[in-house]
């Protein structure tokens, strides 16, 4: 087994039937271990569009590279009809991949652990209701430490994980 974490958003159209919708195609590739609740999530870098709905799904990708999970990643957003407009835009569907067990990796395509994971309370608050740390390099780090106090990023409940259904 081999652990990732993924994160995913919404603020075009209905937010909360793409975000179920993901998690659905996920589910033909991956086991999913775990899901985060459902958080109503200002928009950050643009802040001038809709909120983002956001949660957090735990996956065993089993024996695929990270490339092939950010392939299948992809190829899941452009089938559910995400188009890029630009740097921190509005999208129907974004699934970033945020951590895989005992992966670093820094390329032009794919950075492991996600490189604004830390500074994003919309991922980290919906990553601590499913782990309390990742590893990295050895190093155990705690969820809720990184979790800062920034009234611009507020994040609140939408829906509780044992409301939203997903088997």
């Amino acid at each position: 087994m081999k652990v990732a974490y993924l994160g995913i958003g919404s603020n075009i159209g209905d937010r909360e039937h793409n975000l179920l919708t993901a998690i659905e195609r996920i589910k033909f590739h991956y086991s999913i271990l775990d899901i985060s609740s459902i958080y109503a999530t200002a928009p950050v870098g643009h802040t001038q569009q809709p909120g983002f709905l956001n949660m957090v799904v735990k996956v065993d990708t089993a024996e695929s590279s990270p490339f092939e999970v950010l392939s299948t990643v992809k190829t899941i957003e452009n089938n559910m009809g995400r188009v890029k407009t630009f740097k921190w835009g509005p999208r129907l569907i974004d699934i970033d991949i945020l951590y895989i067990e005992g992966t670093v990796l820094m390329t032009d395509i794919l950075t492991l652990p996600h490189r604004e994971m830390f500074k994003r309370n919309f991922v980290l608050i919906p990553l601590s209701e499913i782990t309390e740390m990742i590893s990295v390099n050895g190093e155990d780090l705690r969820i809720n430490d990184a979790i800062h106090e920034n009234p611009e990023q507020y994040v609140r409940i939408f829906k509780r994980k044992q409301d939203i259904g997903i088997e």
